[in-house]
């Protein structure tokens, strides 16, 4: 199923929004490749520059199979510089396969809004292409990460499939 509504670049007011490519490889293993900024990331975790390479080419395939997963989050006064990647995809929980809003942020960019601007263009995406639900995952010590979810409409759902883990969902 591709969705022609997600756009592959996407302004907001202080982020580039973009489709990622193969040369965005090694900013993915920065973002998810850091074991600070994974500390409460069981899923997404990079041991080693080869799992970014498998985690950008299925990001690359969904756009193309799907026509929409996550972008790659880029400074809106530098497009040059990656400051991580997030916004929307299907992933499965449990079983079931969801629409799923997840991110990763270099450290030096957390606490400045970005993840809530990207998430709240996510949301707002989701909606504008007909879906009716949204779900994401959290782990629950991540306090930061619940707070956003939370503001964008997503509310605690139930304990996820792997320890500590906390299934977020909101309709849209």
């Amino acid at each position: 199923m591709i969705i022609n509504a997600f756009p592959s670049t996407v302004h907001t007011a202080r982020l580039v929004l973009r489709r990622p490519v193969v040369t965005d490889v090694d900013a993915y293993f920065d973002v998810f490749g850091d074991a600070k900024a994974n500390a409460t990331n069981q899923r997404g975790f990079c041991h080693d520059h080869a799992a970014a390479v498998d985690a950008i080419a299925f990001h690359i395939g969904n756009w193309d199979k799907r026509g929409f997963d996550i972008w790659t989050v880029c400074h809106g006064d530098d497009p040059s510089l990656i400051i991580g990647f997030g916004g929307i995809g299907l992933r499965f929980f449990g079983q079931r396969e969801r629409l799923n809003l997840g991110y990763g942020m270099l450290v030096s960019a957390w606490g400045k809004g970005y993840a809530s601007e990207l998430s709240d263009n996510s949301v707002r995406a989701a909606k504008a292409a007909g879906f009716e639900e949204l779900w994401a995952r959290v782990q629950r010590e991540n306090g930061a990460s619940r707070k956003i979810l939370e503001n964008v409409g997503l509310a605690f759902k139930e304990e996820g499939s792997v320890p500590g883990e906390l299934w977020y969902r909101t309709f849209l």
